[in-house]
């Protein structure tokens, strides 16, 4: 319970950082989608293929170059956003950049059967290792 509290703390406050420099506050004015809903949603990391944020990552990704118009994930690109968002809050270390790049790896990122489910693949694979990363075990 007290990890659960502190992974949503921190993702919380990293995400109203974000906001301010990055797409997710564009996509939540485009899509007019509950910004509490998806506090919760972006730190779990086995969210539904169908949940409803779906749309909403698809607009996050595809601002940022990780999904094209096809529903292709550029891997290279996820990591780099990654090591971006973390640059943010802390230093990103070598070993730091090791695991985002190995489980970014063995994350399952194939395209679904529709681009808002590969972008839900997408938001799993990172929330779990952002919460990895800031919320150590």
């Amino acid at each position: 319970m007290k990890r659960n509290f502190s992974i949503i703390c921190i993702l919380s406050a990293l995400t109203s950082v974000l906001c301010v420099l990055d797409p997710y506050s564009e996509c939540l004015n485009l899509l007019n989608v509950n910004e509490d809903e998806l506090h919760l949603i972006a730190v779990q990391e086995n969210t539904s293929l169908s949940d409803k944020s779906g749309e909403y990552f698809l607009c996050v990704w595809k601002m940022k170059s990780i999904i094209n118009e096809d529903g292709i994930v550029n891997v290279d690109k996820l990591k780099e956003f990654i090591k971006e968002e973390l640059n943010r809050v802390m230093r990103v270390s070598p070993y730091i950049e090791k695991f985002i790049t190995d489980n970014v790896d063995n994350c399952d990122l194939s395209s679904a059967d529709t681009h808002t489910k590969t972008a839900i693949k997408v938001k799993n694979c990172h929330a779990k290792i952002m919460v990895n990363v800031l919320v150590p075990k």
